[in-house]
């Protein structure tokens, strides 16, 4: 697994395209929220693959959700 398969992962799950029940908890996410509603698109969420190994993400947030894993 590489950070790149996050970063499709996390796409999915907002994409309005989807309907995931679980996209509110990436709400913290940069551009989550308008995405999952559609107002902008997948590739504007704040996720990227540095490398094979590093994620970065940005928020809007605290992200509580996500310190616990």
């Amino acid at each position: 697994m590489t950070a790149q398969d996050f970063v499709y992962a996390w796409r999915k799950t907002v994409d309005p395209k989807t309907g995931s029940e679980f996209a509110y908890i990436m709400g913290d996410i940069k551009n989550a929220s308008d995405i999952s509603t559609g107002k902008k698109p997948v590739e504007q969420l704040g996720i990227k693959a540095l490398n094979d190994e590093t994620l970065q993400i940005e928020l809007e947030s605290r992200f509580h959700i996500l310190i616990n894993y």
